[in-house]
């Protein structure tokens, strides 16, 4: 039987192959528009197009050229262009190579780039034709300066010429956040002059080409015989691999040790605060007995020796104890505890000291009348929301206290606040309330006695009424048999709290539920956190430091009413104040829930250890923008219920994933690392959490 030809068919092919072939050109940039978008669940597709599945899609260039410049850390910088979970990796196809000066080919093309070069030579450049002559003088001047270089690594330097292809894949999820990616790597390697050509065709071939395991197929190569390369010596091929190979980080200036990357074994680096308004926000979580105490501490002491200010917020109250301890020594610490039967708080009234920046120094009254209104505010609780009066009575006795030293709107005279108190303000208020209960007679003896003025409104039976209020839900708090007089027993300076290189705020409610302490104390806790957190951030300003800021037990605040209006500022608003805030918690899950502090669209490095739900690991790795990074999570999270628990955290276990944390460092670098100090710091009190009992001595 004979072949038949069909020619209908084979047009109706032809067309059909065009058709593919206009469409992919008309869509390639799109990641949402594919030319076969029925892809099955566990299905790969590669056509013209790329390389993708259901949900992600990668993309191949190969680099035709390079420029006569190029930046040594270019891929570094083609990275900073991904967006999301974008992806860039790339794949250097080298083979040996050798020059034959004296073959006929090479010598005609010297002649022919001599001749060129004459041309070029016998112009008559000036000023007036500089513009249209600058491009092929400067290509003429390489081309020289590659053949003086050729000749010296062949002859004189013995190197070895190597043909050098190199492909880029970019790789993500499909969608908007993948084709800006894409749009911004190709904009940016314009920029620099590297000539990124997009695979759409060949695509299939060219993976062949750069596999590993082309040296299996005689005939891999061959057919692709537009694969673009360089022919360049074994130094500068060298100079193309990154010297970062395996390094997470980049070190330099208040540089910080991470942890060590589980699989090079290279220390991982970062630079905090590499510009004074860069932000900085971590959030570091794992389930109880997964390191966070362990990880952070080593931070806090790296921060403190790096000349920063540090200031640590601990509702539970305990964990810090020894690390103040042991920074006292050689430092001056600050400790605070508003705990209850405790009672060393801070004091807002006493003005700060000039700091020398006038837009810090011009507001310290005012700062240290508000701070001051806020606290009464709280002592009376939700009898100053129902009688409007007593907001006239709690500006009346803030304004009267600083009036009876003496001090007014002008700055000289704000030295006079020094050893000021709140029980100063208390005495003022009593009496008030002495003079609204005094005749005539006797009132004019309180004035002159105290000289102090009062409101014309005194007589206001409202007005009277809300001094007794006010006086009657105060004094538990001063008077030095009161009920609450615990809570303010022992006052801390404000010049202590500006000169501390480390202050350290405890709150006593370990094992003590939220709904457990009174409203009234909850909110002095939150109040004091977000005044000192304030203060501490604006006298390191004042004093060229920066101040970091640690939140251990961070979902706890959460819960206390209003928080998101203190908390959340200090945490959020400290940028422009230079402030690294540290976010611990235990209860990642609560965040993702509801974050109502901004943490994760605010966050510039996390730190994640073993976390125990599936479920929640996932949903913070989607959070986080890191899906393809799950089994990481996975992997420690395995780790973690070895059955070598009680190993320590210095590195002693046999599992390399055990107290390893994922780390995302300023956004852009990922890796999972453990914190590795010696044996004998990691066992002494300073790493310790817990109760210290006798057989400690060997675990």
């Amino acid at each position: 039987m004979g072949l038949s030809f069909h020619p209908i068919k084979h047009i109706k092919k032809v067309i059909n192959l065009y058709d593919d072939l206009i469409c992919t050109q008309l869509i390639k940039d799109s990641s949402m528009e594919c030319l076969n978008k029925q892809c099955g669940r566990d299905e790969i597709i590669i056509d013209f197009l790329g390389m993708y599945d259901k949900n992600n899609i990668t993309y191949f260039y190969v680099f035709s050229n390079y420029p006569i410049e190029l930046p040594l850390d270019y891929k570094d910088k083609i990275r900073l262009n991904c967006h999301g979970n974008t992806r860039v990796s790339f794949y250097n196809c080298l083979s040996g190579h050798k020059i034959d000066w004296s073959s006929p080919q090479m010598k005609s093309k010297l002649r022919v780039l001599r001749m060129a070069n004459q041309e070029q030579a016998s112009k008559n450049v000036d000023a007036f034709n500089l513009h249209d002559n600058l491009a092929s003088m400067g290509r003429q001047e390489f081309i020289e300066n590659s053949l003086i270089y050729l000749s010296n690594a062949d002859i004189r330097r013995n190197r070895t010429l190597l043909k050098s292809s190199v492909m880029m894949t970019i790789s993500g999820i499909r969608g908007e956040e993948f084709d800006e990616s894409v749009a911004a790597i190709v904009e940016y390697c314009k920029h620099i002059g590297l000539q990124a050509e997009r695979v759409t065709y060949d695509v299939p071939d060219i993976l062949s080409y750069f596999s590993p395991f082309r040296h299996l197929r005689y005939d891999v190569g061959k057919r692709v015989d537009n694969i673009p390369s360089q022919i360049l010596p074994d130094e500068l091929v060298a100079r193309f691999s990154s010297y970062s190979q395996g390094i997470l980080g980049v070190g330099g200036k208040r540089a910080l040790y991470f942890g060590t990357d589980i699989y090079s074994g290279f220390p991982v680096l970062k630079v905090v605060k590499y510009t004074p308004e860069a932000p900085e926000i971590w959030l570091c979580t794992a389930e109880t007995g997964g390191g966070k105490s362990f990880f952070v501490k080593s931070l806090i002491l790296q921060l403190l020796a790096n000349n920063m200010n540090g200031t640590i917020m601990d509702v539970e109250g305990n964990e810090y104890s020894y690390l103040a301890e042991f920074c006292s020594r050689g430092s001056k610490v600050v400790v605070l505890n508003m705990g209850e039967g405790q009672g060393k708080y801070f004091d807002p009234v006493e003005i700060p000291k000039p700091t020398g920046i006038e837009d810090i120094d011009k507001d310290a009254k005012k700062m240290s009348i508000d701070f001051t209104n806020a606290i009464l505010k709280v002592l009376l609780g939700r009898a100053y929301e129902e009688n409007v009066w007593l907001s006239s009575v709690v500006n009346d006795v803030v304004a009267t206290t600083y009036n009876r030293f003496g001090i007014t709107d002008d700055r000289r005279s704000w030295i006079l606040s020094e050893g000021m108190t709140l029980y100063d303000v208390f005495d003022t208020l009593r009496i008030m309330h002495d003079f609204i209960r005094s005749n005539s007679e006797e009132r004019r003896t309180i004035l002159n006695k105290y000289h102090i003025e009062m409101p014309e409104y005194t007589n206001n039976k409202d007005y009277m009424k809300a001094i007794e209020q006010a006086v009657a839900f105060i004094s538990p708090y001063f008077l030095k048999d009161g009920l609450r007089s615990s809570l303010f027993k022992e006052r801390v300076l404000v010049s202590d709290v500006a000169e501390a290189d480390l202050v350290v705020c405890s709150f006593g409610m370990a094992g003590k539920a939220t709904h457990a302490i009174d409203e009234v104390q909850l909110a002095l806790m939150q109040l004091s956190a977000a005044q000192i957190s304030h203060q501490r951030s604006i006298f390191s300003k004042a004093k060229g430091k920066f101040n970091f800021k640690v939140w251990e037990e961070f979902q706890r605040w959460g819960k206390f009413p209003d928080s998101d209006k203190t908390i959340g500022v200090a945490v959020t608003g400290g940028r422009k104040l230079g402030d690294t805030n540290i976010i611990i918690t235990n209860f990642v899950k609560e965040l993702l829930d509801e974050d109502r502090f901004a943490i994760f669209s605010n966050k510039t490095s996390f730190m994640i250890g073993s976390i125990d739900d599936k479920q929640v690991r996932d949903e913070l790795a989607d959070r986080l923008s890191i899906p393809n990074m799950k089994h990481e999570l996975d992997n420690i999270a395995a780790a973690h219920k070895t059955d070598d628990n009680f190993k320590n955290a210095s590195g002693g276990s046999s599992s390399l994933f055990r107290f390893g944390f994922l780390l995302g460092l300023d956004n852009s670098k990922y890796g999972v690392a453990k914190m590795l100090v010696p044996r004998t710091m990691a066992k002494s009190d300073l790493f310790r959490t817990g109760v210290k009992v006798d057989d400690d001595s060997e675990e």
